[in-house]
C-alpha cells in the first residue's frame, strides 16, 4: 500500500499534465502585477497573455507605451524573471490594447 500524499504535492503534477502551467504563471503574474510596476503603471498597462514564454502587455496610451519599451522594460522583465524563474519568461511585448482601469487610485 502507498503512503498518503499531500495535495501541494499532487497539484503541481497535475497542473503540468494537464498543460496549465503557462495559465498557471499568468495568473500570477496578474495577480503580482501591481506590485511588480508600481500603481502609477499598473494604471497603464495589464499583462493580457503570457505563450511560449513571451509576455505580451496592452498598454493604454503610445506615450505610456514608449515610456515602457525605452525605460522600464528592461527592470519588469529582470523582476520577472527573478520572481518566476528565467526559463519561464524570455521577453515582454509591450502593444497598444485595452487595459481594465480599475485599479486602485
Amino acid at each position: 500500500m502507498s503512503r498518503p500524499q499531500s495535495i501541494g504535492d499532487i497539484i503541481p503534477r497535475v497542473i503540468a499534465k494537464m498543460g496549465l502551467t503557462q495559465k498557471v504563471k499568468q495568473a500570477e503574474i496578474v495577480e503580482g502585477w501591481e506590485d511588480l510596476v508600481g500603481k502609477a503603471v499598473a494604471r497603464h498597462c495589464q499583462p493580457v497573455s503570457l505563450n511560449k514564454c513571451y509576455l505580451t502587455v496592452n498598454v493604454d496610451s503610445s506615450p505610456w507605451l514608449n515610456e515602457l519599451k525605452r525605460f522600464s522594460k528592461d527592470t519588469i522583465l529582470q523582476k520577472l524573471k527573478d520572481k518566476m524563474g528565467r526559463r519561464m519568461i524570455k521577453d515582454i511585448r509591450f502593444r497598444i490594447g485595452s487595459v481594465n482601469k480599475d485599479t486602485e487610485q
